[in-house]
């Protein structure tokens, strides 16, 4: 993987929300499945599931750390927030 900046016009950055959503759907079940705009750089939410490990390492990296749900979100053991302090 290559992360660059982009105009977000490329075919690839566009499938890329899509191929999420489906791996969304075949790991979590229909109503912990979520795609929300821009929620802000310092709070994020991510699966529970084992397959989303990686991502949850990734994000704890950068410095991001569990808290509870934020805006309009509900706790959900499909779910794990993450926010970071800025």
């Amino acid at each position: 993987m290559r992360i660059e900046l982009d105009d977000l016009s490329r075919p690839e950055v566009h499938a890329l929300p899509r191929e999420h959503l489906e791996n969304m759907h075949e790991l979590s079940p229909p109503e912990s499945v979520h795609a929300r705009g821009a929620i802000g750089a310092s709070a994020l939410e991510t699966g529970s599931h084992e397959a989303f490990e990686p991502a949850q390492k990734l994000y704890e990296s950068f410095g991001f750390t569990p808290c509870g749900p934020f805006a309009d979100s509900k706790a959900d053991p499909n779910s794990v927030f993450m926010s970071l302090e800025l």
